[in-house]
């Protein structure tokens, strides 16, 4: 049965309920397509009750060809990638406002969404079986807030990656620095310096590494002033006198602030 360009879907939470509920569907048109729903392989669902989830949703489209991806929203628009359930997403999202939904049921095939949207759907489709139940009540809260912790071994093994990617990306890194510093400039010159001690950062090596020629050779130039500073003597004793003559500067607006204040009666030392 077709309603305004949707084709309804009859369910029912189990085989006790007495009535069904209607669920809207299409194929998914948008003027701006997103990634994680791709408009020749995403259905549109409305009309979504508050006891379904995203298993749920899919029993009901699954024998269609296999799934991909399930959504589901409060309101219809784009997902983002923050959006996206995957099998590495340990923290789940906050719990939305109850309330009925609509969802994207992303299917692996185009020809499966064209079989998905071209059926009948003349059986009335039961969500909630002995096999695969439908959590209510006090078990749905328990079971929501046993899913906001994320699992131990799972995230032990993502975190184990990680720092190994970490620990490789950082080598290369300082491998690839090592390559540079002893590269020629323009004028065929190498700088050969004692390699220190100290390990140098990552985000270091990362930034020397990302810097262009010409902003190589502006911090080489700034490098090479700053060593040259107070290189010989004459500048030692040139930076002595300037500072002296500072000192007896200051030393002279002093006395004359004191003479004018003895000047105007106001001097009181003690």
């Amino acid at each position: 049965m077709d309603l305004g360009g949707f084709r309804v879907v009859r369910v029912k939470f189990d085989e006790t309920c007495q009535s069904s509920h209607c669920l809207y569907i299409k194929k998914h048109v948008v003027r701006v397509e997103s990634e994680a729903t791709p408009p020749d392989r995403t259905l549109f669902v409305l009309n979504v009750p508050p006891y379904c989830d995203e298993d749920s949703v899919q029993r009901i489209f699954e024998r269609f060809g296999p799934i991909s991806a399930v959504y589901l929203r409060s309101k219809p628009g784009n997902i983002t990638a923050d959006e996206r359930s995957t099998e590495e997403s340990y923290f789940r999202p906050a719990p939305t406002a109850p309330g009925f939904r609509c969802g994207y049921v992303v299917f692996e095939d185009s020809q499966h969404l064209s079989r998905a949207a071209k059926d009948q759907y003349k059986d009335v489709v039961v969500l909630s079986t002995d096999a695969r139940p439908i959590a209510t009540g006090v078990a749905k809260w328990c079971q929501d807030y046993r899913l906001r912790w994320p699992d131990p071994a799972l995230l032990h093994r993502s975190t184990s990656d990680y720092l190994q990617t970490h620990e490789q990306r950082v080598a290369q890194e300082k491998a690839s620095a090592q390559e540079t510093a002893n590269e020629a400039d323009e004028d065929g010159w190498v700088t050969v310096a004692r390699g220190s001690k100290k390990s140098v950062s990552a985000s270091t090596l990362s930034k020397t590494t990302q810097l262009t020629p010409k902003e190589r050779r502006r911090l080489k130039k700034q490098q090479q002033e700053k060593e040259l500073l107070h290189f010989y003597q004459f500048q030692h004793r040139e930076t002595k006198r300037e500072q002296i003559a500072q000192l007896r500067k200051k030393f002279e607006e002093d006395k004359n602030k004191i003479a004018e204040l003895r000047a105007a009666r106001r001097f009181r030392p003690y």
